[in-house]
């Protein structure tokens, strides 16, 4: 079967987007609702999506400061969302299988 290893490749990076999408979730979920990330139970698990979140998230913040300065909202975590989903459709089209 020949499609089988891109198949292979495209369901593994759509597992690893699952996961930062659901970091992504719970760091905003957390921005809202002002969690410490000293908390005892959600105190860890902020701070690894913050870790892992914030190396994608400054940049588009740098890049978009001066347009959300005004809304006081940081779109930055909707615009890495978009990007990611972009990349993930554009490879997929590259690799040749549907979605």
């Amino acid at each position: 079967m020949p499609g089988l290893p891109a198949l292979n490749i495209l369901q593994l990076v759509r597992y690893a987007l699952y996961a930062f999408d659901l970091l992504l979730f719970v760091r905003v979920i957390a921005s809202w609702t002002r969690i410490s990330p000293y908390d005892r139970t959600w105190g860890p698990i902020i701070s690894l999506a913050t870790r892992i979140t914030d190396p994608l998230l400054e940049p588009i913040r740098r890049a978009i400061d001066p347009f959300q300065r005004r809304s006081g909202i940081d779109f930055s975590p909707l615009v890495l969302y978009i990007i990611l989903e972009f990349l993930y459709g554009t490879l997929a089209r590259m690799l040749g299988s549907r979605m």
